[in-house]
């Protein structure tokens, strides 16, 4: 089924599934006939061979009729948070293979830094230095997630939705999104919106998938803009609102959605003057979100995989008792940096090149066994 392909449903709306491109936001091509009824549409299938990890193209989702305003509706999604019907590795693990990458790396992932492990997990999963093996990929994700890193719990409901490397669990993929929505992950946002809209267990929750599409809408990504304008400009999950439509098919369409710009324009001649005029000086001011980094990147840390945060590491010691282990660091000529109180990667550094020429197990972290040594040297 082509992406652009929508079925003829009873009355009500006829909706496909618009995703986030895996760079956001991208242009989609072979946009639908201005006339049609809103869709809400995936982009074109790329070319290229497909990224194991990008998000899979959902088949159109059927709609129901428009929700009357007096209902009732789930104010969140409805799959509990808590539920995990699947086993999640420990943090912690064997050494990940040689091939996979540098030792620094190996040994990271293997003590539990999550950024490590989700490092791991996406070599695993495209092939790289070692064979393409997604079970693996899955596992490491799972890691990651169980310690509430929101780019690895969006990955791994990425693979719970499609069946790749575990059985295939919606709901399950659906709770992953959600943990991963409600701490700032960007795309899991739009793909916990997209889950609402779809039929299964329970009914389509367009007020839900509204709020999810309004909150990576609010952050500049331009699918969940063009599907948030759907809702508006059809009435689903939300009162009619022509302005509101407006609105974010012209954000869409800054970003080179042609479809967007193509409902913009029907739309426009609607609006009353005083309406547009309102929708354009609110357009001029505004702004994106910032988005929060911790649940939206991953990769190598700066200073290299020897900086990987282990599980609470960044919070084992006090910034003061941080601070005072900078400045004994510093007179030992070891270089902490200014004694802020912050366990950076010039601080870890230090620690670590000083462990090293003590003859401790380098850890790059602030003890009580350290304070005492750094004491005892400076006198």
């Amino acid at each position: 089924m082509s992406p652009e392909t929508a079925r003829e449903m009873p009355p009500g709306v006829q909706v496909t599934i618009k995703e986030p491109s895996e760079r956001m936001p991208a242009p989609r091509a072979g946009a639908a006939s201005p006339a049609a009824a809103p869709a809400l549409v995936p982009p074109a299938a790329s070319a290229s061979r497909p990224n194991p990890l990008a998000q899979p193209k959902r088949a159109p989702a059927p709609v129901a009729a428009s929700v009357p305003a007096n209902s009732r509706t789930r104010p969140v999604d409805s799959a509990p948070a808590g539920r995990i019907s699947q086993p999640i590795p420990s943090r912690t693990a064997a050494m990940p293979p040689v091939r996979i990458g540098p030792q620094s790396l190996r040994l990271a992932a293997a003590r539990g830094s999550p950024v490590a492990q989700v490092e791991v997990a996406s070599r695993f999963a495209k092939g790289t230095g070692v064979a393409k093996n997604l079970k693996k990929a899955a596992e490491w994700y799972g890691r990651a997630a169980a310690q509430g890193f929101a780019p690895a719990q969006y990955r791994l409901a990425a693979l719970f939705e499609r069946g790749l490397g575990v059985k295939k669990d919606t709901a399950l993929a659906r709770s992953w999104y959600r943990r991963a929505a409600e701490l700032g992950n960007i795309r899991a946002m739009h793909n916990l919106a997209v889950l609402l809209t779809r039929t299964g267990p329970d009914s389509p929750d367009y007020t839900a998938a509204r709020n999810w599409f309004h909150e990576a809408a609010r952050h500049g990504l331009a699918d969940s803009q063009f599907n948030l304008g759907i809702l508006y400009e059809s009435g689903q999950g939300v009162r009619k609102n022509e302005a509101e439509a407006y609105k974010w098919f012209t954000l869409a369409a800054r970003q080179g959605d042609g479809e967007a710009r193509k409902r913009r324009e029907i739309i426009r001649p609607k609006l009353p003057a005083r309406s547009l005029s309102a929708v354009e000086q609110t357009l001029r001011r505004w702004k994106p979100a910032k988005a929060k980094a911790a649940a939206n990147r991953a990769g190598q840390p700066r200073g290299g995989w020897r900086n990987a945060e282990l599980p609470g590491a960044a919070n084992a010691a006090s910034p003061a008792i941080v601070a005072q282990a900078q400045k004994l660091l510093n007179k030992l000529g070891y270089n902490a940096g200014l004694p802020d109180g912050k366990l950076g990667p010039q601080t870890i550094t230090a620690i670590r090149r000083f462990e090293n020429r003590t003859g401790v197990p380098e850890s790059g972290r602030v003890t009580p066994a350290l304070l005492q040594q750094l004491g005892a040297l400076n006198g």
